[in-house]
């Protein structure tokens, strides 16, 4: 019985740290940018958004802006 209570308590606790929350660390989708940057999450109009654009110099957002158009550009072909 103490197993069981202790797995249970294990999987509930896996499960609420899996939950977003505002605020939260999170990280750039792979397959929008090469890097790995990280960002904070952040409710949007249909959802979660991963806003990592805030932590960017102005040299890494140019980067960013031009993978993202090269990504989309791949996506309509």
């Amino acid at each position: 019985m103490k197993i069981l209570i202790i797995v249970i308590t294990l999987l509930f606790s896996s499960w609420a740290n899996a939950q977003i929350q505002a605020g939260q660390i999170c990280h750039a989708d792979p397959e929008v940018t090469e890097y790995n940057y990280a960002g904070v999450w952040e409710k949007f109009e249909g959802g979660w958004i991963c806003n990592y654009w805030q932590f960017l110099s102005e040299d890494e957002w140019e980067e960013v802006i031009i993978e993202e158009e090269g990504v989309e550009a791949e996506i309509d072909e």
